[in-house]
């Protein structure tokens, strides 16, 4: 691993501790920096909620190949979702701080809450320190038009939500995302919506304009949780959002 791809701020004790599992255990072939910085970036969004010592302990157990996992991935860097079970098992075996006492709700996939958690992500805009656009999209990107708008766009769904597209990932494996507890207070402010719904070509239409990943196997689902009153009334909970996250940062002040 490369110092370019070792940017994420983290205790010092962290960063000694993934160092040493990095060294340790072997990345997929030809990881690139960008590649590093992503797996690190999935490390950071699975621990979230956990104590640093929960974590420390949990990437030695792994780097020191304590961690039970099946021979084919004995000497693999796991994957961020096989970090946060982890993580989720041996809080559950030593009784550490629990995510809902850490501020965070459990959102099972393509509930309310995780619908809502999703738009609550989607409004908070695109993450700053996106991964450059390659030169073919810089070029498109540079044409300006109807050409570069839609190039622009859709470099920003495939990059500036990461938090976002993680959530999609875990639901695609019937795994729930830990949330911050204040996004709960939105899901009356959502609707069931049909799939086959006329609204949801509407809301599709909508993610495009605004450069929004849209959600993934949708099709598997009866029915999906979506802002009440359909795209033209997103304002509504954009301003609940923004008075539940207010009040969560005063509470905690």
């Amino acid at each position: 691993m490369t110092d370019r791809a070792w940017k994420t701020k983290m205790p010092r004790k962290l960063h000694d501790a993934m160092g040493l599992m990095f060294a340790n255990l072997d990345a997929p072939f030809a990881f690139t920096d960008r590649e590093y910085g992503l797996r690190i970036e999935g490390y950071v969004m699975a621990w979230e909620g956990y104590p640093d010592d929960l974590i420390e302990r949990a990437l030695r157990d792994f780097g020191g190949a304590r961690v039970d996992r099946p021979s084919s991935k004995k000497n693999k860097l796991p994957a961020p979702e096989e970090l946060k079970d982890y993580l989720h098992k041996l809080a559950n075996e030593i009784g550490a701080p629990s995510v809902a006492r850490s501020g965070k709700s459990l959102a099972q996939p393509h509930s309310p809450l995780w619908f809502a958690s999703v738009f609550a992500e989607l409004l908070a805009g695109p993450k700053a320190n996106m991964p450059a656009p390659n030169a073919a999209t810089q070029k498109l990107i540079a044409m300006g038009g109807e050409k570069g708008k839609r190039a622009r766009l859709q470099y920003l769904a495939g990059n500036g939500y990461g938090e976002v597209q993680y959530m999609y990932a875990r639901a695609e494996d019937g795994r729930s995302s830990a949330v911050p507890s204040t996004f709960n207070v939105l899901t009356p402010l959502l609707e069931t919506v049909p799939i086959d719904a006329d609204v949801i070509n509407a809301w599709r239409s909508e993610f495009e304009r605004r450069g929004w990943p849209w959600f993934p196997t949708l099709g598997r689902l009866r029915v999906v949780y979506l802002p009440v009153g359909g795209p033209a009334s997103i304002a509504a909970f954009e301003a609940a959002l923004r008075v539940a996250v207010e009040g969560n940062e005063a509470g905690a002040a």
